[in-house]
């Protein structure tokens, strides 16, 4: 799976995402206070939209390997890049798009295309703490808190709250798909319905074509262990082949092992991007990236080593468009904080 397809991948399940706003009907009609802006964000959704049907109908067809495809998804990119920066001007300017502000619509479209905003996490991360100021003034959609805050967790490599997030958060059925770690995963049902997401757990697993029951208090125990046993052992398998610099076995262990978040550390993530640069990996293009990303939104420490350090020419070679307009801004970023 290439760069391009991993970042599509990650946002395509929002496509027929819809809104639950049968709560917020008294905003509608109501004089909102920036109208224009409303507009501009509602615009904003079209190409979001659009092309993310076209990713769908084109892999569905068997078209992955065309070129047009790949002008598609290039085109996502360039779409997503743009509508966050937009957001990031009109959340810096007058704060989240709530109800009062843009209306209910726009507000569910801000949200949406945060959503979408994978490669800036920490911007995620911001609009999730201005998100829930809205909701607690009931200026915001509950729903969209729980999508965001899963999205954020995961991001860092924690467990999700909501079970909003799979492994490949799309209803395309190419792959195995499975819930990400969850924490108290017996009580998620009774969480979603908290957040006003209407659709029962199951009901959304079966929606992207897997089957998924909820587990009892002892079954979620089991599972939790399930996931931190493989981690621990995975990772001990990682880190001994990287000694001996066994590194296309070390990157295959990494790959496993972070599936199992809630378990993994920064620096996890480092030595997994290390042993795919090292090993010239099948997937540079694509795992490097994520594991990078979450290695510095987690919080690792030497982020001067990445910009520096041999062992990751590989990786800057192979995701050159992404080192510098992704990795070394953020970096640069956290550093200056």
């Amino acid at each position: 799976m290439t760069l391009k397809k991993y970042i599509t991948r990650a946002t395509i399940l929002f496509l027929l995402f819809s809104f639950n706003t049968s709560c917020q009907t008294k905003w509608r009609g109501k004089k909102i206070i920036l109208p224009k802006i409303s507009k501009e964000i509602i615009f904003m959704r079209k190409n979001d939209q659009k092309y993310r049907m076209k990713y769908v109908e084109l892999h569905k067809d068997g078209k992955s390997g065309t070129k047009k495809y790949e002008n598609v998804v290039d085109k996502l990119i360039q779409i997503d890049s743009s509508n966050t920066s937009r957001m990031k001007e009109i959340i810096n300017t007058y704060g989240w798009p709530t109800f009062d502000k843009v209306g209910e619509e726009a507000s569910n479209v801000a949200w949406l295309l945060v959503q979408h905003a994978d490669r800036d996490p920490f911007f995620q991360e911001k609009c999730l703490k201005l998100l829930e100021e809205a909701i607690n003034k009931g200026l915001a959609n509950r729903s969209n808190y729980a999508y965001l805050y899963d999205r954020v967790q995961l991001a860092r490599g924690e467990k999700q709250r909501y079970a909003t997030q799979s492994s490949t958060n799309s209803n395309l059925n190419n792959e195995d798909t499975y819930f990400q770690p969850i924490e108290d995963e017996s009580k998620v049902q009774e969480r979603r319905e908290a957040m006003n997401i209407q659709q029962h757990v199951e009901d959304y697993a079966l929606s992207l074509n897997f089957e998924y029951q909820l587990p009892t208090a002892q079954e979620a125990l089991k599972r939790a262990s399930d996931f931190e046993n493989s981690y621990n052992n995975n990772i001990e398998k990682a880190r001994k082949a990287m000694r001996r610099k066994a590194y296309s076995e070390a990157a295959n262990f990494y790959i496993i092992a972070l599936k199992s978040d809630g378990y993994t550390k920064a620096e996890d993530y480092i030595e997994a991007a290390r042993a795919i640069s090292l090993s010239k990996h099948k997937d540079i293009k694509s795992a490097s990236y994520y594991y990078l990303l979450k290695g510095v939104f987690k919080g690792y420490k030497n982020l001067d080593e990445l910009k520096t350090n041999p062992d990751f020419e590989n990786l800057k070679q192979a995701n050159s468009e992404f080192w510098k307009n992704v990795l070394v801004p953020t970096i640069d970023r956290v550093l200056n904080k």
